[in-house]
């Protein structure tokens, strides 16, 4: 974005700390007084995008030419050498794959000054590798902070692909990126990325894509905006080598290698991303209800012995399981945490697991078995259970061999509450859902309560639940009685 300064503005950009004009040649001077930086709000949102990858576990393609930028060329690191000091706007950062192609556009709009400034001889803002600002984003202010929520988004599937499947992931290599600036697609308009493997073969690639069609189906938002295409198997016009490219927003076609639909024919041989995503949707060798499926015609794998669960996960309001190549059928028991904010007192308590809408039995097994990934909605597995709000809870997944529970074969969650909305909440949601629901106050009147090495967070009866209390009357004279489920009584001081 173009910006006008005031000669106060001017003043600041070189001041004091500068040396004698007659140190700069006329060429430095307009350097100084006229570039617009890439400002300091799109740097700090570029380097949030970076550390919510990392955080996931992603690491992001980095390129040395794009390295501390814009003070890496001779002409910056000479007004360096001479001692200028720029205005504070003028940040150096390393910018990584997701954004580099904001650089471009940097460019572009200090691209008319430049002959001026270098006596025409030659360009101040190049890289060591010299890309031409062309391309899809013509737009004023180039990559909008608002736009990165897209890449986030399919930050997210990466993640999943990797936490939730297994699947190998190497690191992102590309988003809006410099390369990917002269051309018209998705990527230049923060709507696309690419990321490679660090081992590929055709199960690998089988088992992705398949995870691909699961988080399509279970996901409306992804049904209706994601895009894929493996460039494994196929090469685009742009494409530099092997990789995964995934699209959010806008139209695109799409290559699958390995989906089928309910016919046997496959899916995703260069068709709109619409129709791709619906016949996904509506084929059950991917997903029947809400549980993954294999095709009814495929032999159940059968074994002496039971191998191991892949991963047990909470995704959402769903409880997704891989069961790996081996299909059995599933036994699920439920577990409440009591005194779980005191952790000397933790319990763990089973709770009476009733049939839920479908897919389980009364005593708690699945009533189908089939290999691969499989999902199941949390609030639909206990529908027939009253729901407990705010009490931590988990869940002990098993296969079921010959009627039994293989105990061996036992994973457990993470532990999880329902919210009043009777949402799943894990992590830091979870564990601030306390404290939301806590009210303000000054003290607790009644039960006195103490810091014990028993309870040492003074909590009233050592196990009291503010998730798990309503007012009893009216507030009298600042004072108001919360009573819990189990008829206690806490009086605090407002």
């Amino acid at each position: 974005m173009k910006v006008l300064i005031t000669e106060e503005q001017l003043k600041l950009i070189i001041n004091e700390q500068n040396p004698d004009d007659a140190k700069l040649s006329r060429a430095e001077k307009n350097i100084l007084q006229n570039y617009i930086p890439i400002s300091k709000e799109q740097i700090a949102a570029y380097e949030e995008l970076r550390q919510y990858a990392e955080n996931k576990g992603i690491n992001v393609k980095q390129k040395d030419e794009f390295k501390n930028y814009p003070f890496n060329n001779d002409h910056m690191k000479k007004l360096l050498d001479k001692g200028v000091t720029f205005q504070q706007d003028v940040q150096p950062y390393d910018y990584h794959e997701l954004v580099s192609g904001v650089i471009s556009h940097n460019q572009a709009i200090n691209k008319d000054a430049e002959g001026a400034w270098l006596g025409g001889k030659r360009k101040f803002l190049n890289t060591p590798i010299d890309y031409d600002y062309s391309g899809g984003r013509l737009r004023k202010n180039d990559l909008e902070i608002e736009e990165l929520a897209n890449l986030k988004k399919l930050i997210d599937v990466v993640a999943d692909l990797k936490d939730l499947f297994g699947i190998p992931i190497d690191r992102i290599t590309a988003g809006d990126d410099m390369y990917h600036r002269k051309s018209h697609g998705l990527h230049t308009r923060a709507k696309a990325i690419d990321f490679t493997l660090k081992t590929s073969n055709d199960d690998i690639q089988k088992k992705m894509e398949e995870a691909i069609a699961f988080l399509i189906t279970t996901d409306p938002d992804l049904r209706n905006n994601f895009s894929f295409i493996n460039e494994y198997y196929t090469k685009t016009k742009d494409g530099t080598g092997p990789h995964i490219h995934m699209g959010y927003g806008g139209d695109s076609n799409v290559f699958y290698r390995w989906l089928k639909d309910k016919n046997g024919k496959r899916i995703g041989n260069w068709e709109s991303h619409t129709v791709a995503n619906k016949k996904i949707k509506e084929s059950p060798i991917y997903w029947r209800g809400y549980e993954l499926m294999t095709n009814d015609d495929e032999p159940v794998v059968r074994t002496t012995k039971a191998p191991p669960l892949g991963s047990v996960k909470i995704k959402g309001n769903n409880l997704i399981i891989d069961m790996g190549g081996t299909a059995s059928k599933l036994g699920f028991r439920l577990y409440k945490i009591d005194n779980y904010f005191t952790p000397t007192q933790n319990k763990e308590v089973e709770v009476e697991f009733k049939k839920s809408s479908g897919t389980t039995s009364k005593a708690g097994v699945s009533k189908t078995s089939a290999a691969g990934i499989r999902s199941f909605n949390i609030p639909k597995l206990t529908s027939d259970q009253p729901i407990l709000i705010g009490v931590p809870l988990f869940f002990k997944v098993c296969r079921v061999m010959d009627g039994r529970l293989v105990e061996d074969t036992t994973m457990q969650t993470e532990n999880f509450i329902f919210d009043k909305d009777e949402n799943i909440l894990t992590g830091y949601n979870m564990d601030s859902y306390t404290e939301k629901c806590k009210p303000t106050f000054t003290r607790i009147v009644s039960p006195m309560t103490l810091v014990t090495p028993l309870n040492p967070n003074g909590i009233p009866y050592g196990d009291w639940d503010w998730c798990d209390a309503k007012t009893k009357g009216d507030s009298y004279m600042g004072a108001t009685i919360y009573v819990d489920s189990k008829g206690r009584e806490v009086v605090v001081k407002q």
